[in-house]
């Protein structure tokens, strides 16, 4: 121990300090940028909701029943995959499924697939006049169990998501990705 003691003089006490020192500095700046990565990520955050709506244009004559898919996120939600499931087959677009039940080509449509919504923004995928044609649409659109709705999305982080309805939650990976529609 006396030899130890020895050896150890005020030079290399200073050198083992500056080193643990540098070691502790290294530590705070990985956490550091760590923090700043996931603030970035959270700053562009995308969530996209799926509703509906019944809603009169101009006159009250004319309503008409809407799907609207949203982003309330602060960032740009990248639509990638559109997946409508109806009676037991996978629909990319509203309007299919419209065109399955009805045969009144009356409506309004807009396809989401490829689409870069910014914050804020709606899109009516589709737009029926509550005839009959849009009350039949309208009962399948609100009855979950004929009808289940997910949007596929990206942050322009690459970070991939889900919704369904107001459910929207990030995915572990983006394998969706890699299937053909």
């Amino acid at each position: 121990m006396k030899k130890f003691l020895q050896k150890l003089n005020t030079d290399r006490i200073l050198s083992i300090c500056a080193i643990l020192i540098g070691l502790m500095t290294l530590v705070v700046y990985f956490i550091q940028t760590r923090l700043l990565i996931e603030q970035q990520h959270a700053g562009v955050w995308p969530c996209v909701e799926i509703t509906a709506t019944n809603a009169y244009e101009g006159t009250h004559d004319k309503e008409s029943f809407k799907v609207n898919v949203t982003n309330k996120g602060i960032g740009p939600a990248i639509i990638k995959k559109v997946e409508l499931k109806f009676r037991g087959k996978i629909y990319h677009e509203y309007s299919d499924i419209f065109f399955m039940v009805n045969h009144n080509y009356d409506f309004g449509r807009s396809s989401l697939e490829g689409r870069v919504m910014a914050a804020n923004e709606t899109v009516n995928p589709i737009q029926i006049p509550l005839s009959v044609e849009g009350h039949k649409f309208s009962q399948i659109f609100y009855n979950t169990d004929s009808l289940q709705s997910k949007i596929y999305y990206q942050s322009v982080y690459g970070k991939c998501y889900v919704s369904s309805g107001f459910d929207a939650h990030e995915l572990p990976n983006c394998d969706f990705l890699e299937e053909k529609k």
